[in-house]
């Protein structure tokens, strides 16, 4: 199962802040590959990469309402892909949190639909009466799927 994550950014990446980014990635351990970044750590399953032209994606087609949220349609988008494991899962939400922070932009994590500013305070639009869904909360509900399907594999293997 995996765990995704985008940074959301109200402007395109210039050039200067596009190899910002990469400095950062590599120098937190991240090796560039022929579609965006992976991690080095052999324990660690998290792909990272960069799109630049999110207007062209059909995902966002249907998302009126995410974006009236977000109040801007994304202009660029850093999706971080976490695996099977919980520590991968965290290092994304730590990753994905830097990267918002570095580039100004909001978090969005697909598991709960919830947008999130680098500090990882949902948006309020998010809140109800001080009820919010916490940052990493996606977590539990992609370890709970990891869970349920060894158990309906009757299997303790790494998926």
């Amino acid at each position: 199962m995996s765990l995704d994550l985008s940074v959301l950014m109200n402007k395109k990446m210039s050039k200067d802040l596009i190899q910002v980014v990469d400095n950062f990635l590599i120098e937190n351990g991240f090796v560039k590959d022929e579609y965006g970044y992976v991690a080095a750590n052999e324990n660690i399953s998290l792909d990272i990469y960069c799109e630049f032209t999110p207007e062209k994606d059909d995902w966002w087609d249907d998302v009126d309402e995410l974006i009236a949220k977000i109040g801007f349609f994304p202009k660029a988008e850093i999706v971080l892909e976490s695996k099977h494991a919980q520590a991968s899962h965290i290092v994304n939400y730590q990753t994905a949190q830097r990267l918002a922070a570095i580039v100004g932009g909001v978090i969005y994590d697909y598991q709960v639909g919830v947008l999130y500013d680098s500090d990882g305070k949902p948006y309020a639009c998010h809140r109800t009466d001080d009820e919010f869904e916490e940052y990493g909360a996606g977590m539990s509900l992609s370890m709970a799927a990891v869970g349920i399907v060894k158990d309906v594999l009757g299997t303790e293997n790494k998926m």
